[in-house]
């Protein structure tokens, strides 16, 4: 069986615009999809011995380098 794994990191603000809401979010909370999720994506996917994508906005490229 071939198939494949690809996950979009979009922060929470970026959603939030998706959806015409003004959205006022704390260090913690833009944060939260470039740090937490990829970590637990990754742990995830390591544990299935899955590989997969991950597609970011190039604004939040840098604090998921950082995390």
């Amino acid at each position: 069986m071939i198939w494949s794994v690809s996950v979009d990191l979009d922060g929470l603000g970026c959603y939030a615009a998706i959806h015409g809401l003004s959205l006022r979010l704390d260090e913690r909370a833009q944060r939260a999809v470039p740090e937490l999720a990829v970590q637990r994506f990754c742990e995830l996917f390591a544990a299935l011995g899955v590989h997969a994508t991950f597609f970011v906005i190039g604004r939040d490229a840098g604090i998921a380098l950082r995390g």
